[in-house]
This record gives C-alpha cells, structure tokens and sequence, in this order.
C-alpha cells in the first residue's frame, strides 16, 4: 500500500488544509514579554529618506521596533509552500486566483504594542498572499484593521505627545511611517533599502482601534482625569522614591480614547492639507479610502477622505504646499486634486468604502 504524503491526499481536502494555513490570522502577543524577544533593535539613524518622508525627522526611526526576520519569516507561508514543488506552488496560486475577490480572504491585521508611551512594535497577525502582478501596478487592499494597544505607564524622558521647536508631536511621525511602510513596500521589510522600489499598496478601508493591555498593578487613569496625566508626562522629573513608598504601587495607564484623540488629530492635520502638512497628506489621499476609529470596538471618528477633498479649495497661497514656491501653490494643489480625484475614482470602489 502506497504511503499517504501531502501530495497524495485528495485535493479538495488539500486545498482546505491550504486555506486554513494561508487565511488563519494569528494571535497578538497576549503579553509584553512574550513580544520583546521578536523584536529588531530601532533604527537609529534616518535612512531611505528617498521613499519614506516619515523617516526626515529622527524620531520615528528611533522609536520603531519591527519583527526580527526569523519571527515573520514563519508567517511568509505562501513563499515557503511554493518553494516545496511546482506542483504544490501552482496549486497555492491557483486557490490565492480564487479567493482573490471574497472579502473575508482579504482582511489585513496589525497589532500595535504602545509601550510605555514611548515606542511602538508592529506585528502583522493576517496578511493573505496576493496574486503575482504586473510590476508597478497597484495593490488594492479591501480592509485593513489595525489595533493599538497600550502596554505599560510612562517611562522618564521626552513625552512622544508634547511638539516642540515648531514640529508637531513626535507621535505624528511614527504613526505615519507605519502607514506609509505598509503603502510603498507592503507588510514585511526587515530593513530599509534605498533600491527597494515603491510598490503601490492602496487600502480601501482603513479601521484603527484603541483599547489597553492591562496587567496586575496596573489601571486606567480615571477618564476625566486627562491634566493629571498631561501633567506627569510633561513633568522634567519624575519622583524617584514615588513608588519605593508602598508595597504594591499602581501604574496608571493612558486611556485608550487619549491615544485616540491624538492619533486622530494627526491624521486630521494631514487630511487638511495646509502650508505644513499637503506634502506629507497626499499619501493619505492618494493611497487610502475612508479611515474609521474606535475606541473598544467603539466608533469615535471618522475621516470619509472623498467628501474632505471635495471641500478643500484653497484661495491664498499660504495655506497648502508650504515646500513650493508661493506663485506655484495653488496651480499644484488643482492640478495634484483634480488628479487625485481621478485616481480615486479608479482605485476605491466607493459604494464599500464610503460606508
């Protein structure tokens, strides 16, 4: 009697195998400790300046803690199976072909640690395979869910919300380079490349939520208690025998809709395309169908890009594309809207992402 082997099961029952092993998310690290051995050491220095305007002000590299390489490399699973055989590697591609438009085999996941109001470690935990394309042509992602969670109270240092020396809060500039990492060079990148060519992600719908990690000794500041907190994070020192005092201290953590408050308004600040931000919130136009927030699954903010654009007209110079020469402002900004417009038209189904 022949041995049964993978190749030689009935295909149907392949093909579910397949499906489960492709299309099942993974699970967020239910704890901080369990995630620190997964990570890369930030990047300390502004590099790929060329594809990542994220990158031009130090912080964000700095404070950005992606996957090792031997973390997610496990979850590249459509590579792995289509080196086994040609048999095997046409059979994935023909169930990837297949799927290709079910929307429920098209939802991306990603998993943002907060720790310690300082730094943030990504982790896709679903990010189906793509069909093979044509080189250069876009990527349109139906669905995109990210998920912030809060990990721990704050650490001595700068405070990531407080501006300074005329830029906005650093937060800004680390939110924006995870979206705009996963826009020019998809989910995985182990280090930045200045050869790596834009690879023209696009995502439909774009969903952020904000919850909290709690662990024992640890609680949520009261939800009014928002200038208590403002106040320990602005604070140049903190006091050092503040916990040494009592036996079983309790770290206070940031509500979830404070995180959200501020995230939001970042992305607000881009969507309104002024003297500071147009160059920087063309990617969000470009690139991103309707952004919707929640807080606990709750939805707190909306930003439904189609009906801001529409509205935006600018009449003084002053007021977009600050990186221009005045007299060239407002001619640019018609001409990127009017092409913009277009883009959009073409790229984003609006009857699913206006929803």
């Amino acid at each position: 009697m022949a041995s049964l082997t993978f190749l030689t099961i009935p295909l149907d029952a392949r093909e579910n195998i397949l499906d489960l092993v492709l299309f099942t998310p993974y699970n967020p690290y239910p704890i901080l400790s369990l995630a620190e051995g997964t990570r890369q050491p930030p990047i300390g220095e502004p590099v790929y300046q060329g594809l990542f305007k994220g990158w031009y002000w130090h912080y964000a590299p700095c404070h950005l803690s992606y996957e090792l390489k031997e973390s997610f490399a496990a979850h590249n699973l459509f590579l792995i199976l289509s080196l086994v055989n040609r048999q095997l590697k046409d059979e994935v591609e023909a169930l990837i072909q297949r799927v290709e438009d079910k929307p429920e085999y098209n939802r991306y996941t990603l998993d943002i640690l907060f720790v310690n109001e300082q730094s943030f470690w990504p982790t896709w935990t679903s990010f189906p395979p793509r069909p093979i394309r044509k080189s250069g042509a876009p990527v349109v992602v139906p669905q995109v869910d990210v998920t912030f969670r809060i990990a721990g109270g704050k650490k001595p240092g700068r405070s990531i919300f407080s501006p300074g020396n005329g830029a906005p809060p650093p937060i800004e500039f680390c939110v924006y380079h995870i979206l705009e990492r996963f826009l020019r060079v998809g989910p995985f990148l182990e280090k930045p490349d200045e050869t790596k060519a834009d690879i023209n992600y696009n995502i439909a719908a774009l969903n952020i939520d904000f919850t909290a990690l709690l662990v024992e000794g640890e609680e949520l500041y009261g939800i009014d208690d928002v200038r208590k907190w403002h106040e320990q994070n602005n604070s140049r020192r903190r006091k050092a025998a503040e916990s040494a005092t009592e036996e079983a201290p309790v770290t206070k953590i940031m509500q979830p809709q404070w995180l959200a408050s501020s995230v939001t308004s970042g992305l607000r600040s881009l969507a309104w395309m002024s003297y500071h931000t147009a160059r920087f919130g063309t990617m969000l136009y470009d690139r991103v169908g309707n952004i919707h927030i929640t807080v606990d699954g709750e939805e707190k903010y909306k930003l439904l890009l189609d009906e801001i654009l529409e509205k935006l007209s600018p009449t003084d110079p002053s007021h977009t594309f600050g990186d221009l020469v005045r007299e060239d402002r407002l001619p640019y900004f018609r001409k990127w809207k009017k092409a913009t417009e277009e883009r959009r038209a073409l790229l984003f189904d609006k009857t699913s992402h206006n929803a």
